[in-house]
């Protein structure tokens, strides 16, 4: 019970706290180490703790987190779909709003060779474990108190936006959207297999997104 809780409180209120502490740090021009490296080290140890109090609070609560998804049309089809919407939405304020304004261009995105490959397994980890501990654990948490999958996949979306408030309003807003149609998909698919799939997809092309929209704007200097 008490491991439950303390799950609960670091991602329903700690997480998001951190999340819009940071933003204001960003905003207020805090200064941030050129290199990347210590930033990728802290988001990896950060999460792979909350995982495992996630582990220990499923454990606890005998829950049952599965990873394999069923792969049939639908759920092939609904993973492009929401993989395309999620791109389609960074596409648009790629092209509003320029790079130099983004917190993730400024302070997340490598800058060299060694960053990007440190880049790739930061994401493909953080990626899994948001999945096991947003839309696995924390999804079945709430839908067992509130007694309505849908009201927790609400909720858990909600939380999950506020984590990405470093990145400021627009970035917690599309990835508390992009979070409802992932667990739609574990929902449907039966497992987190496709959601990390589509989730480590979709950061990766944002990645290169970005890239691409401040080339163009080098360009047209």
């Amino acid at each position: 019970m008490i491991i439950t809780l303390i799950f609960l409180l670091l991602v329903l209120f700690v997480m998001p706290w951190l999340a819009i502490a940071s933003h204001r740090q960003f905003e207020d021009g805090h200064e941030f180490p050129e290199s990347r490296y210590p930033i990728y080290a802290q988001l990896v140890v950060v999460q792979l703790v909350i995982a495992g109090i996630a582990y220990w609070a499923a454990s606890s609560n005998d829950l049952y987190i599965p990873l394999l998804a069923t792969l049939s049309g639908t759920t092939l089809l609904m993973s492009a779909g929401l993989y395309a919407a999620g791109i389609a939405v960074l596409f648009v304020l790629y092209k509003i709003y320029p790079p130099e304004d983004s917190i993730a261009w400024r302070f997340l995105f490598p800058k060299t060779s060694g960053e990007q490959a440190a880049w790739v397994g930061t994401v493909t980890l953080s990626s899994a474990c948001e999945e096991f501990i947003y839309r696995g654990v924390l999804f079945l948490l709430l839908a067992q108190f509130f007694d309505d999958w849908w009201m927790a996949a609400f909720i858990a979306s909600i939380v999950f936006g506020l984590g990405h408030y470093a990145q400021g309003l627009k970035g917690a807003i599309v990835s508390g959207a992009f979070a409802l149609g992932l667990h739609a998909l574990v929902v449907i698919s039966g497992g987190l297999g496709m959601a990390i799939t589509v989730h480590v997809a979709y950061n990766f092309t944002a990645e290169w997104l970005m890239r691409r929209a401040q080339h163009e704007v080098s360009e047209n200097v």
